[in-house]
């Protein structure tokens, strides 16, 4: 079973690397541009047609990582999808203060995506694809 990965970010470059990243260890990739775009697509997948994981960034017009992560775990069908925020930046104090904090699998910066992107999906992720 290919684990099904939902790269959410505005930047084209970002997804493009990430998606190269991740279908290099077999998983399956889908893209969205936008905060509101990724709500559709996770709202219109059912069951197996949902991502077993969704990479997030912080910020992007529109809606915010923070306040996709709200919307997500407020839906009772899509509250059990984990999600890793990725940004440029450390998480600030008040990031870390947010409820929503709590709720992450992981919070990953993008200058190092490489490394840490696939020590995630190892020690995290792999499990949900039945890989040890």
């Amino acid at each position: 079973m290919k684990v099904r990965v939902l790269v959410v970010d505005d930047d084209q470059e970002v997804r493009s690397l990430v998606r190269m990243i991740l279908e290099s260890k077999g998983m399956e990739v889908e893209e969205a541009a936008t905060g509101e775009e990724a709500l559709l697509k996770l709202r219109e997948g059912e069951g197996d047609d949902r991502p077993d994981l969704v990479l997030l960034d912080v910020m992007m017009p529109g809606m915010s990582g923070w306040e996709v992560l709200r919307e997500l775990k407020k839906d009772e069908e899509l509250r059990s999808i984990p999600v890793v925020m990725l940004s440029a930046l450390e998480p600030t104090v008040e990031d870390m203060m947010r409820p929503e904090f709590d709720e992450l699998v992981d919070y990953v910066l993008k200058p190092d995506l490489t490394p840490s992107l696939l020590g995630k999906f190892k020690s995290k992720i792999a499990p949900l694809a039945g890989n040890p």
